[in-house]
C-alpha cells in the first residue's frame, strides 16, 4: 500500500468525462473505454478537486460512511492509486 500518497492532492483529469446510466455512474477520459465507478470511489472522485489533500479526502469519506479513519484508509488509498493507474486523477504536491 503506497501511503505516499497521503499529502498529495488529486486532482480530476480534464478529459474526465462521467456518464450517469440508470442509476450506474461511468467514467472515460478517451472514450475508448468506459470504466464503471462504485458509490465510494465516486465520493472521492467528487472531492479530487486539487485543493484536499488525500489525508483530507480520508477522513471525509470516513465521516459519510460512518467507518473509522483506520479501516477507511487502506480502501480510499487503493482508489486514488486505481483512479491514478486509469488516468481519471493526477496527483500533484
Amino acid at each position: 500500500m503506497d501511503y505516499n500518497i497521503i499529502s498529495k492532492k488529486p486532482t480530476k483529469s480534464p478529459d474526465l468525462k462521467v456518464i450517469d446510466y440508470i442509476g450506474i455512474m461511468y467514467g472515460t477520459v478517451n472514450g475508448e473505454k468506459l470504466w464503471e465507478i462504485d458509490k465510494v470511489a465516486w465520493e472521492i472522485l467528487k472531492m479530487c478537486d486539487g485543493e484536499k489533500i488525500v489525508d483530507q479526502i480520508i477522513w471525509q469519506v470516513s465521516k459519510k460512511f460512518e467507518m473509522g479513519m483506520e479501516e477507511i484508509k487502506p480502501i480510499v488509498i487503493a482508489v486514488v492509486n486505481e483512479l491514478e493507474k486509469i488516468g481519471f486523477i493526477g496527483l500533484k504536491d
